[in-house]
C-alpha cells in the first residue's frame, strides 16, 4: 500500500527527471486502470502544472497528429511497438 506521500514522492521525481513545467503538453498514452497510468502519469502533470491530452482509444492517425504538437509523451511499451 503507497501513502500519499509515497505517490508524491514519485510524482516529483518524475516531474524534476522529466523536467516538465507549465508549458509542457503532455500526451498520455496510458491505461488509467493501472497504477502508473493513474497516479503516476496524472499526478506528475498536474505538480508541474503542465497540460494533458487524452485520448478515448488508440488511433494511430491521431496519435501522429498528436505527437506532432505535445512536448512529452507518455505510454506502455505496447503502444510505442504499434506506433513503430
Amino acid at each position: 500500500m503507497l501513502s500519499h506521500d509515497n505517490l508524491l514522492s514519485n510524482a516529483r521525481a518524475l516531474t524534476d527527471f522529466g523536467r516538465s513545467h507549465q508549458t509542457t503538453l503532455c500526451f498520455m498514452l496510458y491505461p488509467f486502470s493501472t497504477r502508473t497510468g493513474f497516479f503516476l502519469a496524472i499526478n506528475s502533470a498536474l505538480l508541474a502544472g503542465a497540460r494533458v491530452r487524452f485520448m478515448a482509444g488508440f488511433d494511430i492517425d491521431e496519435i501522429i497528429e498528436a505527437l506532432a504538437v505535445s512536448t512529452l509523451m507518455m505510454g506502455v511499451p505496447t503502444f510505442y511497438t504499434r506506433l513503430l
